[in-house]
């Protein structure tokens, strides 16, 4: 009479490597899941910079052309009018409470340095947005309402209405001070090529991003800087309403940025010229294209 077959247990070895193959399928799954969450979260950054962009030139269709300050307060220095250039004039009656700045963030719509919904409800901009969540990047991890900027280069007689850049002379010359407002959309050569709005992290202080976003188009000096939030995707729109992401290209660069603080210099590496400061070459070559000259390489 034959034995019954008895079933044979898994041996220790067979258990620990079914247990690693379910660890290795968990942690795929794990990892697809986040890389999945992030491009989701990109891809809904990228969809708030479009319509800020997009809503920046339904303002402008809305006013005769002249297009949303990058301001988030006063008018600045600007209109003391810079030495050579024609008057710089400004629409009647501006001032905290109606200039054209596209946020409202001065009192009553602050708590401190930090904005209230008001300062965005109260922008200039903001019927033409309707949303307050889509001032705020989901790749943002802090309490801020609002994660984005506006290029300082766009919809200004000269950088964010600010004459302090004192040594960027050719802002102030009389044959470009024409070239280079920017206060209308037909003023802009390369809409396509240009950057509207950006993610920013001030830290400055301020628990908001103060006035518009700016770079030294003279020397590669970070007077802002993108958002480092995923240095792998540092993301912004362009004027016409299409949108980029950016890696990169030095993994130290964002800690030694965000270290130093505004200003920093960005030192070549890997050769001589612009192009071998090549993190702010990208953005600046996408700064006024057309209108301003582009760095020699």
């Amino acid at each position: 009479m034959r034995k019954p077959t008895v079933p044979r247990a898994f041996s220790l070895t067979e258990l620990l490597v079914v247990v690693a193959i379910l660890a290795l399928l968990i942690a795929l799954l794990i990892t697809g899941i986040a890389a999945v969450q992030r491009t989701g979260r990109v891809t809904k950054c990228l969809s708030n910079q479009r319509q800020i962009a997009l809503a920046c030139a339904s303002y402008g269709t809305s006013n005769a052309g002249r297009l949303v300050s990058p301001r988030t307060s006063a008018p600045g220095t600007a209109s003391l009018t810079p030495p050579g250039c024609p008057m710089i004039s400004y629409p009647t009656g501006t001032s905290n409470n109606d200039f054209h700045s596209w946020t409202a963030s001065f009192a009553p719509n602050m708590t401190g340095n930090t904005e209230l919904e008001t300062a965005i409800t109260r922008g200039a901009l903001y019927p033409y947005v309707g949303s307050v969540p889509v001032y705020k990047s989901p790749l943002d991890p802090g309490s801020r309402l609002r994660s984005y900027s506006l290029s300082a280069f766009i919809g200004c007689h000269v950088p964010d209405e600010y004459l302090g850049y004192i040594n960027w002379e050719q802002f102030y010359e009389p044959e470009n001070c024409q070239n280079l407002n920017t206060t209308a959309m037909s003023r802009i050569q390369q809409p396509a090529k240009t950057i509207a709005c950006i993610t920013e992290d001030d830290n400055d202080g301020y628990n908001f991003n103060n006035q518009g976003w700016i770079i030294d188009p003279t020397n590669s000096n970070w007077i802002d800087w993108p958002a480092f939030w995923d240095p792998q995707n540092v993301t912004y729109a362009m004027v016409d309403g299409s949108t980029e992401r950016y890696e990169m290209s030095r993994p130290e660069l964002p800690g030694l940025i965000q270290t130093f603080g505004h200003w920093y210099y960005e030192a070549p590496v890997n050769g001589t010229g612009w192009r071998a400061r090549r993190d702010w070459y990208h953005f600046r070559i996408r700064c006024l294209p057309g209108n301003l000259p582009n760095p020699t390489p």
